[in-house]
């Protein structure tokens, strides 16, 4: 099951947003949890944060290299949609085939689900016998 954009969104803006604010110029390129590593790479002119998640073990030189490829395809795809505030996040919707196409990705995501499939999941999960 794939996360809600939104929600992913939010925490990956906010953690880059309290890390600015709370560690001045700094900015924010690695985030390490229990089992992944987030890693980010920013433009700031364009208010654009492209952030990959990755297993600890990967090599940090070839996520930075993948990152950099992702940048400059976003940018040459959607430069007039970004750094004009508010865009439509939907108009962003097939970028992982160009991420396939670059083999950034090995396969193609599952979409998100909408959230009263996912709480009819839940349901099921849970249900009692």
């Amino acid at each position: 099951m794939r996360p809600d954009h939104t929600l992913q969104t939010g925490f990956l803006a906010a953690l880059y947003a309290y890390s600015k604010e709370s560690f001045g110029q700094q900015e924010i390129r690695e985030v390490i949890f229990t089992d992944l590593k987030l890693f980010f790479k920013t433009d700031e002119e364009r208010g654009l944060i492209i952030v990959f998640t990755a297993p600890l073990e990967e090599d940090r030189n070839k996520l930075s290299q993948q990152l950099d490829i992702t940048y400059e395809q976003f940018i040459k795809k959607y430069e007039g949609e970004i750094g004009r505030g508010y865009s439509d996040p939907e108009i962003f919707e097939f970028f992982d085939k160009d991420l396939l196409e670059l083999k950034i990705i090995e396969k193609e995501p599952i979409g998100n689900i909408n959230f009263k499939t996912k709480i009819s999941f839940w349901r099921k999960l849970f249900r009692r016998k």
